[in-house]
């Protein structure tokens, strides 16, 4: 079966997978079949395997599993699989990608919305330990390819004075 999400064919077949509340993207397998926090069976849920209009392919946190999930977190899992980072939960079900740079004094914090734009916040490590919200700089850069914005977003975590392909949209806590 080929599915299309935005600018690219798919066609391997994955099961659905959820996002939780805890920051993981999960298979079934690995989810298994009671929710967490209302011990109620969820099988059916993964069993369906509806692929929703706003589902896109990603991969399990913890085995790597293909799965169908929620596009701007399996975009999201899609640059941890080439970057690694963590799943970080940054309000509600809102999803982020944090990458630690080489030293692990700062942090590339990466958020999506549907695949349209791709948002890089660079932060101190302590800025994001504990607010999440005191930006060094952020940018953003069109959904074009994972490799374009890989390339982005290792530029950022150097602290490049320029990052190709992005606009700087924000310096020193100033929107410009």
């Amino acid at each position: 079966m080929a599915t299309t999400t935005k600018k690219r064919t798919v066609t391997e077949k994955r099961m659905y997978g959820v996002w939780t509340p805890w920051a993981e993207v999960l298979c079934f397998k690995c989810h298994g079949p009671k929710d967490k926090r209302t011990g109620e069976d969820v099988s059916a849920y993964f069993k369906a395997n509806l692929r929703g209009s706003h589902d896109g392919p990603g991969f399990c946190t913890r085995c790597g599993e293909k799965i169908w999930v929620d596009e701007t977190v399996a975009h999201l899992t899609r640059l941890r699989k080439v970057l690694g980072g963590d799943m970080n939960q940054t309000g509600g079900m809102c999803s982020a990608l944090s990458i630690a740079n080489a030293a692990d004094t700062h942090y590339a914090v990466v958020t999506t919305e549907s695949g349209d734009d791709v948002f890089i916040g660079y932060y101190t490590k302590e800025a994001w330990d504990h607010t999440g919200d005191e930006a060094i700089v952020c940018y953003t850069i069109p959904f074009t390819s994972l490799e374009v914005e890989c390339a982005a977003i290792q530029a950022v975590l150097t602290g490049a004075a320029e990052v190709p392909g992005a606009k700087k949209v924000m310096e020193n806590g100033v929107w410009l």
